[in-house]
C-alpha cells in the first residue's frame, strides 16, 4: 500500500508549531534565528528546537529544520554547531537552498533527510540523478510546474530514491524561486532574498511604459496567494510525497485553519468522500482566514496560464465577502446586514470590514455582539462616530474566524494498553499501534496496595480509566485487562499506574530519535582539469528580436538568448554575424526557468545552430547546475553554468567545477569576494564568468507583467522591452523583456556589484558585457 502523502505545515515560533502539529500536521518546518528564509519570523532558538523535535515525535509527526538561505564558508562553519545539534536532537529534516551546504550536511548526516529547497530552482529531472548521488532525498519542485510536469518528474524521481513536495497552499512569488533578485539590487540593495531578508518590493506599486507611454499602473508583481483544493486528488495519485503549506510569517489562526481544511480534504479523499460541497466549504473557511484579491490561483497547474494570477489592489489580507449594509441605528449601536445561506456566520470578537462602491474600506471594527435571523445579522461594535461614515448598500466583509478546537480533536499517537497482574503487582503494558514509532512498548509494574479493604474494581471502569490520556500526546484506541484476576486497589492506583506508563512511553519515543553528536564535514574536492589563465570578453544580448542589428564587434563570445535563436530569420542574422569573424564563437542562453513544451524547441535551436555554425557554436549558458554536463560535451559543446544557480561561496564553487566549463558566481557576492574565490579555479579547466557591463536579471517569471498572460495577448509584437517604474519609489527603474515563446518575461535592473577585474590568473576569465535593445550598455 502506498504511503499516505504528508501534510507539512509552518511554523515561525514554538506556539504556532505547537498548534500544527495539534491540528493534524505530519510534518511541520521552522527556522532558526539565523540562515532561514524568513528572518523576520519569531522563529526558535536551540531550547525552543528541542522541545518542538519533542513535541512533535510524541505526536508522530516530524520536524524539518529550514537552512535555505546562501552562506559564505566562514558563515556556514559558525552555523555548523547549531545544525549538529538540531540532529543530535532529532531533527528529521534539512530544507537547503546553498549548494555547498547541501553537499556538507548530506554527508555529514547521512540518516537525516536532505530536502533541495524550491530556491535551488530545480525544475527539470535532467538533475535528479547527480542530486541523489550527493545524498539528497527530497526535491522541493518550483510552484509553476504544471500538474502533469509535477507527475512527470515524481515518477522519474522514485527511479532515483527520490521524493517530491509540492506547495499547496500560500503566498506566491511572482518571481521563479530562487532567481530573484529585486529585493537584493533595489534601493539600499541589504535585504536579499536568498539570504532570507526579502522586503517584497513585488507588492508594491510599478508603472509599465513603451517609450514613454504609461500603458498601466498598479500593483503589477502582486500574485494572489495559491490554493490546490481542485487538484488534491491528481497531486494525491501522482506520487508526490508531500504536500506544503506556505506561511512562517503567518499568525496563528491562519495556520490552525491552513492545516484543518487540508487534512480534512486528505483524509476524506483516502476515505473516497471529498465531494465538492466540502470543498466548497473549506475553500470558504481559508478565503476568510487569508486571501488577496478575493480568490486563490492555482497557477500553472492546469497547463494554462493563469490571467488572473494578480491580486489587483488588495496586495494584503482582502476578506471574504458575507452581505451588505440594510440599514444602521446609531441610537442603538446596530448595524443590520443581509446574510446568505451556507456562509460562515461570524462570532463575537471577529473583525467585519465595510467598504463602499470603489471597494475601499470605510471602517472595520471587532463584533461586540452579534444576532442571527434567518436572512440577515443584527451586529453591534462599531464606535458611534463612524456610523455617519457608513450607508445601506455598502459590502461588509468577514476579515477573521476562529472555530473552537477541542482538544479531544488534537492529533495523537494511538496506543494499545494490556493490564495483567503478576502476584501482587499490576503491570500496564502499552504499544504504539501507529505512527513513526509504531512498536515501541512500555511496561510499568506496581505493587497493589496491602491495605485496601474496599470491592475490587470492574474491568470496565478500569478501561474507562485507562483511556483518559486527554492531556498527553496519546490516544488508547485498544485496551484489555486481565478478567482473570480481581483488581483489590482503588481507582488512584489505576491512574498512577497510567500515567507513569505514559511517562515512560514518552521518554522511549523522545530517547528513540536523538542521535550521536559524532561528524565530520570533509573538503569539498573540485574537478581536475587544465587551466590557461587566458581571458575572454563575452557580449550577452537578452533581446535582438526588433534589433538585430544591434550585435556589436569586439567580442570573443556572443551570448543569444534561446527564445531569439530559434525564429529562423533572428538565428540566419546571428550565423551570418558570428560568420564575419573567424574566431568568434556563439553561446546559446537557456531560460533560467521553462517548461516542458520548450524542451523540443531548445532540442532544434542547438541542432540547427550546430548545423549551420558548425564548431562556432560551442557553448551553452544554463542554470541547471546539476545537468550532466556530458549531454552537452557529446555535442561538442561546453556548458557554462548562469548566475541563477546561486554559488555562493568557496566551497560552493569548488563543487561546481564537477558540472560545468564555466560558472558565474551569485551577483549579489562584491567583486572582492569573488576576487577571493577565484583561486578555488585553479587548475580546475573551469572557466570564472564575471559580469562588468550592464544590466542583470533581477527577476525571471513565468507571469509576463507586460502582456499579463492574458489570451491571444500581441503586447510584445511591437516592443521587445518596456520600463518598469516604481511609482512610491521613483529610483526603481527597471527593464521588463517579455517573451512571446512562452508568456513569460525577465525583469533587468542595475547590478550593484560589477566585476570587470580579476587578480588571479590561475583560471580562466570570461569577463561579459550585456546589452539590451537599441544598443545601449545599461550600466
Amino acid at each position: 500500500m502506498r504511503k499516505k502523502i504528508e501534510l507539512l505545515a509552518p511554523a515561525g515560533n514554538l506556539e504556532i508549531l505547537k498548534a500544527a502539529v495539534d491540528m493534524g500536521a505530519d510534518a511541520v518546518y521552522c527556522g532558526l534565528r539565523r540562515f532561514n528564509a524568513r528572518a523576520n519570523a519569531d522563529n526558535l532558538d536551540l531550547n525552543e528546537l528541542e522541545e518542538a523535535i519533542d513535541y512533535a515525535h510524541l505526536r508522530s509527526s516530524k520536524v524539518y529544520l529550514t537552512v535555505n538561505t546562501l552562506m559564505n564558508d566562514i558563515e556556514f562553519d559558525e552555523f555548523l554547531p547549531d545544525v549538529a545539534y538540531a540532529v543530535e536532537m532529532g531533527v528529521d529534516g534539512l530544507i537547503i537552498a546553498d549548494t555547498a551546504v547541501m553537499i556538507k550536511l548530506a554527508k555529514a548526516f547521512p540518516d537525516v533527510l536532505i530536502n533541495a529547497s524550491t530556491q535551488m530552482n530545480v525544475f527539470s529531472e535532467d538533475e535528479f540523478l547527480n542530486l541523489s548521488g550527493l545524498g539528497v532525498n527530497r526535491i522541493v519542485l518550483p510552484r509553476e510546474l504544471t500538474m502533469d510536469e509535477i507527475a512527470s518528474r515524481t515518477a522519474k524521481a522514485a527511479k532515483y530514491g527520490l521524493d517530491t513536495e509540492v506547495f499547496a497552499h500560500g503566498a506566491v512569488c511572482v518571481c521563479v524561486s530562487g532567481l530573484c533578485l529585486f529585493s537584493a539590487m533595489n534601493k539600499s540593495g541589504t535585504r536579499s532574498g536568498n539570504r532570507g531578508t526579502c522586503a517584497q518590493p513585488c507588492r508594491e506599486e510599478y508603472a509599465l511604459f513603451n517609450d514613454g507611454l504609461r500603458l498601466r499602473k498598479g500593483h503589477l508583481l502582486s500574485p494572489k496567494d495559491r490554493d490546490v483544493t481542485d487538484y488534491i486528488g491528481r497531486l494525491i495519485d501522482s506520487g508526490v510525497a508531500s504536500l506544503k503549506l506556505e506561511g512562517r510569517m503567518r499568525e496563528i489562526s491562519y495556520v490552525r485553519s491552513c492545516v484543518s481544511a487540508y487534512r480534512t480534504m486528505i483524509d476524506a479523499y483516502y476515505d473516497g468522500i471529498l465531494d465538492e460541497p466540502l470543498k466548497k466549504r473549506l475553500r470558504q473557511d481559508l478565503l476568510i482566514n487569508f486571501n488577496r484579491g478575493g480568490s486563490y490561483t492555482s497557477q500553472s497547474l492546469s497547463g494554462n496560464k493563469d490571467s488572473k494570477l494578480l491580486s489587483g489592489e488588495f496586495p494584503g489580507k482582502y476578506g471574504f465577502k458575507i452581505g451588505k449594509i440594510i440599514r444602521t441605528d446609531r441610537g442603538s449601536g446596530e448595524i443590520r446586514m443581509s446574510f446568505g445561506r451556507n456562509l460562515t456566520v461570524p462570532s463575537k470578537g471577529d473583525y467585519l470590514s465595510i467598504r463602499n462602491d470603489k471597494s475601499v474600506e470605510v471602517c472595520s471594527f471587532p463584533i461586540g455582539k452579534i444576532e442571527e435571523a434567518p436572512d440577515h445579522l443584527n451586529v453591534k461594535g462599531l464606535h458611534p462616530d463612524m456610523f455617519r461614515k457608513i450607508e445601506p448598500g455598502m459590502e461588509v466583509f468577514l476579515m477573521n474566524h476562529t472555530e473552537p478546537v477541542s482538544k479531544e480533536a488534537f492529533r495523537r499517537t494511538p496506543i494499545k494498553m494490556n493490564l495483567t497482574l503478576k502476584g501482587s503487582s499490576a503491570s500496564l503494558a502499552s504499544v504504539v499501534s501507529e505512527g513513526s514509532s509504531a512498536g515501541l512498548k512500555a511496561v510499568s509494574v506496581l505493587s497493589l496496595p496491602a491495605d485496601f479493604n474496599g470491592a475490587p474494581l470492574d474491568p470496565e471502569r478500569i478501561r474507562t480509566q485507562l483511556k483518559k490520556t486527554l492531556d498527553t500526546p496519546f490516544e488508547v484506541t485498544g485496551s484489555n485487562v486481565d478478567t482473570q484476576s480481581e483488581f483489590n486497589c482503588p481507582i488512584s492506583f489505576i491512574n498512577e499506574l497510567r500515567r507513569e506508563n505514559i511517562r515512560l512511553l514518552e521518554e522511549k519515543i523522545t530517547k528513540r530519535f536523538k542521535r550521536g553528536s559524532d561528524y565530520e564535514i570533509g573538503p569539498i574536492e573540485e574537478e581536475k582539469g587544465e587551466s590557461t589563465g587566458k581571458t575572454s570578453v563575452m557580449y550577452t544580448y537578452p533581446s535582438i528580436r526588433l534589433d538585430p542589428d544591434m550585435l556589436e564587434y569586439g567580442a570573443d563570445i556572443y551570448c543569444l538568448s534561446l527564445y531569439d535563436m530559434a525564429v529562423p530569420a533572428l538565428r540566419k542574422k546571428a550565423v551570418d554575424f558570428i560568420k564575419t569573424k573567424e574566431s568568434s564563437k556563439l553561446c546559446l542562453m537557456l531560460p533560467d526557468f521553462y517548461h516542458d513544451r520548450l524542451k523540443k524547441v531548445i532540442e532544434e535551436t542547438i541542432k540547427a545552430l550546430k548545423s549551420e555554425l558548425g564548431d562556432a557554436f560551442d557553448s551553452v549558458l544554463t542554470s541547471q547546475l546539476f545537468e550532466d554536463k556530458k549531454k552537452y560535451s557529446d555535442m561538442g559543446l561546453k556548458k557554462y553554468v548562469s548566475a541563477a544557480a546561486n554559488i555562493y561561496s568557496n566551497d560552493s564553487l569548488k563543487a561546481a567545477t564537477s558540472y560545468c566549463d564555466g560558472l558565474f558566481m551569485s551577483h549579489e557576492l562584491s567583486s572582492e569576494e569573488i576576487n577571493q574565490c577565484a583561486s578555488a579555479l585553479k587548475d580546475t579547466g573551469t572557466a570564472l564568468m564575471v559580469h562588468a557591463e550592464g544590466q542583470i536579471p533581477w527577476m525571471q517569471s513565468d507571469f509576463c507583467c507586460c502582456g499579463q498572460n492574458a489570451k491571444d495577448c500581441t503586447f510584445c509584437e511591437k516592443q521587445s522591452v518596456f520600463a518598469l517604474n516604481g511609482i512610491s519609489s521613483a529610483e526603481t527603474k527597471c527593464l521588463a523583456v517579455p517573451h512571446k515563446a512562452d508568456c513569460s518575461c525577465t525583469i533587468y535592473g542595475p547590478a550593484r556589484n560589477l566585476c570587470g577585474v580579476i587578480t588571479s590568473s590561475d583560471c580562466d576569465i570570461i569577463v561579459n558585457h550585456t546589452f539590451l535593445p537599441k544598443g545601449d550598455i545599461n550600466a
